[in-house]
């Protein structure tokens, strides 16, 4: 059973690159502690930077991985520790009872994530996992949205 869900997630563009598997976190968990199918139980969040009218914004994304659904959880040109931690309790307040359906957040080591952002997720049961320095491919899905919106952003009037 297991096996045709990830097939079907394959097929349908959930192919996690091979090197993902052999990255050892820091807390000693190895993404064979995710369940088999890489996509299942995984929230990825990370910043998409854009410039609008000669000014940089910060937008703060979480991608539900098994469904690629996209929360848009806030912009702003001067992010902080505070404005991180408050999107993440206004995430946890728009998932509500599904928050038990995830089990590890994956994010980068910026320095924008404080102990207070990691502790929402905590409280919910969500393991925020830090990827390694200079791994882009463990956060791939991120990453992929990323470029792609990117790619398909208007680029004029």
């Amino acid at each position: 059973m297991r096996r045709a869900a990830c097939s079907s997630a394959g097929s349908a563009g959930f192919t996690a690159p091979p090197s993902l598997f052999y990255v050892r976190f820091h807390r000693g968990h190895q993404l064979a502690d995710v369940p088999a199918c890489p996509a299942h139980g995984l929230l990825a969040i990370d910043f998409h930077v854009d410039t609008i009218l000669l000014r940089r914004l910060y937008v703060l994304v979480v991608i539900e991985v098994a469904t690629r659904r996209v929360h848009l959880l806030g912009a702003t040109a001067n992010p902080d520790h505070a404005w991180v931690v408050q999107q993440a309790r206004n995430l946890v307040m728009d998932l509500d009872q599904q928050t038990r359906r995830y089990r590890f957040l994956i994010r980068d080591r910026d320095g924008k994530y404080s102990a207070a952002f990691d502790e929402v997720f905590a409280a919910e049961g969500i393991e925020v996992v830090n990827i390694p320095a200079k791994t882009p491919l463990v956060d791939c899905y991120i990453e992929r949205w990323d470029a792609a919106s990117a790619n398909s952003a208007p680029t004029g009037c």
